[in-house]
């Protein structure tokens, strides 16, 4: 009995050193396609999530009193209030968590897989699918993407505590399997689409009756209680579009043509896609026809053959819903991180047809699903590339996706840095001209103001953000007037920046930059925008300075003080701004501070002009400091 036992073990162990080596196989995969990525920038959304700004980072209790955007995600938010106490905005870090979600994630879906089918090399499989997996490039290697990679895990420490329950009839099993879903669903709300999965899970790993479908799926009804009344306290109003069914059937079809194929057969252009103007012709619709009858006639027979598959194939399906576009949801109409969660089941479903056409020695099967493997580490591994600086990644996004007004945007603001306005100008000029299909643009605006947002026009804009943002649009044509201005085309970008205003009238930015194009034809009217500034966003320092120069024309010098001490915490390389504010001191008779000011505005970092600076020394009967 003894030397049974020990043959028993010996087998055990036999087994356990390859499935060990398969898991720290499928680690070490996800961290070195991901490597790179430690060394990214803030990209897009990063820094107001590193800085606390809107989307209720700053501390534990804004992060689930405050909402997540136009979302509710309070673990994630305490995840960035966690990290910024401790890294303080250093991007290295935020990276580093968000590799080892997903290399962890890796090895958890291995795992998952083992339990579904107790075959270690369809676990390992399955794992090194969903490492390589290009649809997790957006969630891993972009910061903003941790609502992602961390609903991943908590979905796969879901799944995985629910099957072992089933197999041990644990109930602490079952427990836990609940609190990993609320998890879930407090990283991010797609989770929740998963809920199905549950009672259905009665009836293919339980006792496929009605009675145990309620045991099981009591916990979570409880938790999902808890749910709701932690989004009424602290999330945003519920949001929906509502579009016409052809619209919507039509999305829906050209979204699973860019899922399903970025999936099967994985593209460059899938990462940094943002919009469905790829998809034009009935081609797309036609191929979304064709992968959606494929995932129900495959589910369908899986259902017949192996439910413990079907059952994971249904996982993937639910919580791809809700990004389907069919329920058309306030977001982006498309995204290279949307379909993470997704990918968890597409994983388990590649990697188990892998295993199981390599044993029964269907190769074509094996080589396809190989070859599936083999581009999507390298489509991966160059979308890692993208994701490492804004420039770099805008750029891209811009070549692939050229109508994302966000990408132009973005795009726009760094030729402009680099001195090339007249091409950023060029750049949205073209994309505004695409969206009121005509070269004449700015006099249809002129002209029709409201009007000009026919139904064409409303539906390209939906294209670009899932629903219509004419606030998002005025900032748009406000951006093609900033590079204007910076032509020398000031007269021509007073007139577009007006026209912005029509559409954003309390945009802080567009108000500046208005004031700042018409303060020497009509400086009152400059002043009444700026002062609408501030009266918007008391905290604007860059207004707060522009603002405060007229004041010391208009020998208003206490409000001059007023609004200076307040900006200069933010605008202490801006020379011209401590000349202001020593030029204040000296008119109210603090001559001391107004010499310590003086030097500041000598030393900044973008020093006030020397004549500017002697003439107010002369003035202020100031010798000239030695050299």
């Amino acid at each position: 009995m003894a030397e049974t036992a020990s043959r028993t073990s010996s087998a055990e162990s036999k087994l356990l050193t390859p499935w060990r080596w398969g898991q720290a196989l499928v680690f070490l995969l996800a961290v070195a396609l991901y490597f790179p990525a430690l060394k990214g920038k803030l990209i897009w959304d990063d820094e107001p999530l590193v800085t606390g700004g809107s989307f209720g980072t700053h501390d534990l209790l804004a992060a689930f009193t405050k909402p997540f955007g136009n979302f509710y995600r309070p673990f994630t938010s305490a995840s960035f209030a966690i990290e910024n106490s401790l890294w303080h905005g250093n991007p290295f870090f935020y990276h580093q968590t968000n590799l080892l979600l997903h290399a962890i994630t890796s090895v958890l879906v291995a795992y998952l897989a083992l339990l579904l089918t107790k075959k270690p090399l369809a676990g390992i499989l399955s794992g090194v699918f969903f490492a390589a997996q290009s649809m997790q490039v957006g969630g891993t290697a972009w910061i903003g993407g941790r609502t992602d990679v961390l609903g991943a895990f908590f979905l796969t420490c879901f799944l995985i505590s629910l099957l072992l329950h089933y197999q041990t009839s644990k109930v602490g099993w079952l427990v836990c399997s609940a609190f990993m879903f609320f998890f879930a669903a407090l990283s991010k709300e797609q989770s929740v689409a998963m809920a199905p999965a549950v009672p259905l899970s009665a009836f293919v790993f339980g006792k496929r009756n009605w009675k145990d479908c309620g045991r099981v799926t009591l916990p979570f009804a409880l938790l999902g209680l808890v749910y709701m009344a932690m989004w009424k306290l602290g999330g945003p109003p519920l949001r929906s579009v509502h579009d016409p069914v052809g619209d919507m059937v039509l999305r829906f079809l050209k979204t699973a043509a860019h899922y399903g194929t970025a999936f099967l057969f994985p593209n460059e252009p899938s990462l940094v896609t943002f919009t469905l103007e790829r998809y034009q012709g009935f081609l797309w619709v036609a191929i979304g026809i064709l992968i959606v009858m494929a995932s129900g006639l495959g589910i369908r027979g899986l259902w017949k053959s192996n439910r413990e598959l079907a059952f994971i194939a249904i996982c993937a399906l639910l919580v791809y819903i809700p990004v389907s576009n069919i329920p058309t949801v306030p977001s982006l109409v498309a995204g290279p991180y949307r379909c993470t969660v997704a990918g968890i089941g597409i994983a388990c479903l590649f990697g188990c047809a892998a295993a199981w056409s390599w044993s029964s020695k269907r190769y074509v099967l094996t080589g396809l699903l190989g070859a599936n493997l083999l581009v999507g580490t390298f489509v991966t591994a160059w979308g890692v590339q993208q994701w490492l600086t804004p420039d770099g990644f805008f750029k891209t996004v811009t070549e692939y996706d050229k109508h994302f007004m966000v990408g132009v945007e973005f795009e726009a603001h760094y030729l402009d840095n680099q001195g090339k306005s007249a091409e950023a100008a060029e750049l949205v000029n073209t994309n505004l001209t695409w969206l009121f299909d005509s070269p004449q643009w700015p006099q249809l605006l002129e002209q029709q103001k409201a009007s000009a947002i026919t139904p064409d026009v409303r539906k390209r804009l939906r294209t670009n953000t899932g629903f219509i943002n004419i606030g998002s649009l005025g900032n748009f044509i406000a951006t093609y007037g900033f590079s204007l201005a910076k032509t020398g085309r000031g007269p021509e970008a007073a007139v577009v920046i007006k026209d912005a205003l029509y559409f954003s009238p309390k945009d802080t930015w567009i108000n500046l930059l208005y004031g700042r194009l018409v303060v020497r034809q009509d400086r009152a009217e400059a002043i009444r925008h700026w002062e609408t500034v501030m009266q918007i966003n008391p905290d604007y320092d860059e207004c707060a300075v522009v603002l405060a120069h007229q004041r010391i024309l208009d020998k208003n010098f206490p409000d001059a003080i007023r609004l200076l001490e307040k900006a200069m915490r933010s605008q202490a390389d801006n020379g011209f701004a401590w000349l202001d504010l020593a030029d204040a001191y000296m008119n109210t008779g603090r001559k001391a501070d107004a010499l310590t000011t003086l030097l500041k505005a000598e030393s900044a970092p973008r020093p006030a002009r020397p004549d500017f600076v002697a003439k107010l020394r002369a003035k202020m009967g100031a010798p000239a400091p030695p050299r």
